[in-house]
């Protein structure tokens, strides 16, 4: 459990998460956004334009799992800056400069 804990919180994840959204927005910015259904099913046909309005990439920034994308973004950069916040008053607290 620790471990997992330790992988929300860590570099990897944010980067991956970073990496992950970049493409779902470069995707959703090729697919019109908006639209009736009717139009995706007859741009893309029937099997990708049904895929489509699954997944919600017809409103790809409003949809329910971008959102939860970018909540794991946000609580992974606190708990990164958190978990990071000690050392740096440590190293400060030690006259530590960005020279060094």
């Amino acid at each position: 459990m620790k471990k997992k804990l330790k992988f929300l919180y860590s570099m990897k994840f944010g980067v991956s998460i970073l990496v992950i959204l970049t493409f779902v927005c470069v995707v959703g910015s090729f697919i019109q956004q908006g639209q009736i259904d009717n139009y995706y099913l007859n741009v893309y046909g029937d099997s990708i334009g049904h895929l489509i309005l699954a997944l919600g990439i017809n409103d790809i920034f409003h949809c329910w799992w971008i959102i939860v994308l970018a909540t794991l973004l946000c609580i992974n950069l606190v708990c990164c800056s958190i978990i990071r916040f000690p050392i740096l008053v440590k190293r400060y607290k030690h006259g530590y400069t960005a020279d060094r």
